[in-house]
């Protein structure tokens, strides 16, 4: 998703520009992006995006520069031995199968060369606005999903609305809040309030959710469920509970508010775009 936002920052307001769209469209052995994988070319030599891991950005910037016909194939490989000592010296050996074409600004925009996929999505709804979610925002805003925030404290509200988060003062016993793709939505429950905790897990039940993280102990997992099935008798089956992680995040990254958060975004990345081969 922070890709397409970039190639998409690179072409505004240059919508009468011509520019070189690269993608990936095949890759044989070890390669450093694989297929589908985009870079945007403007006509003074500037770029977008990465198709290897930077190793080859030059050749590719040069090849674009130079393309005299409006759409080309090339392919660049790396296998050979020689190519260690005498190629392009890189660690990876693989081929890379590319193709070139020039468009206009305004087409990539408006033919939706870069908007991002279903599968590169990712909504992610945070609970929880307290200091130890500052970090969590952080690296949130740096990957560019789509993220809200909520909160059921009035003051916490406030401060984080000045603060210009994105943010909603909610009722979690009173919760209204439609989730278009659930698939690719993740909950997370961060409001150190288990009744509000408790009450947001219950709303959400009712969706398949991709992704629903629990801040705090297994024991406290264990709590909700047991509490969901007296108070409301919900029966916590394996196919509700598959998707539900507490404590959530990855383990063996450490402690404190920093490195929770990373080990929450891993878990999520590793799980929404992590290689399912």
């Amino acid at each position: 998703m922070r890709e397409q936002v970039e190639l998409l920052e690179f072409i505004k307001g240059r919508g009468d520009s011509t520019f070189v769209l690269v993608t990936i469209t095949e890759t044989e052995g070890s390669t450093y992006r694989k297929k589908g994988s985009l870079k945007l070319v403007a006509s003074d030599g500037t770029s977008a995006g990465l198709i290897s891991g930077g190793c080859l950005e030059a050749e590719i910037v040069q090849r674009a520069l130079d393309m005299e016909c409006d759409n080309f194939s090339h392919m660049i490989d790396s296998t050979p031995d020689l190519d260690r000592m005498f190629g392009y010296s890189i660690g990876c050996q693989g081929k890379l199968h590319l193709n070139f074409k020039k468009l206009k600004g305004s087409e990539l925009f408006f033919e939706k060369y870069l908007g991002p996929t279903q599968e590169q999505c990712l909504n992610v709804l945070v609970f929880g606005a307290g200091p130890d979610i500052v970090p969590l925002k952080e690296l949130l805003d740096w990957v560019k999903w789509n993220v809200s925030f909520y909160t059921h404290s009035s003051d916490l509200f406030e401060e984080r609305l000045n603060s210009n988060w994105d943010i909603t003062k909610v009722d979690p016993f009173n919760l209204k809040l439609p989730v278009s793709c659930p698939e690719r939505t993740a909950v997370l429950l961060m409001s150190h309030n288990y009744p509000s905790d408790l009450e947001t897990l219950r709303y959400f039940l009712k969706y398949q959710i991709g992704y629903i993280g629990i801040l705090g102990p297994s024991q406290k997992k264990e709590q909700m469920f047991k509490d969901l099935g007296n108070l409301y008798e919900i029966k916590m089956s394996n196919e509700i509970t598959s998707n539900i992680h507490c404590p959530m995040g990855m383990k063996s990254l450490g402690r404190g508010e920093s490195a929770i958060a990373l080990s929450i975004i891993s878990q999520l990345q590793s799980l929404f775009f992590g290689q399912k081969n």
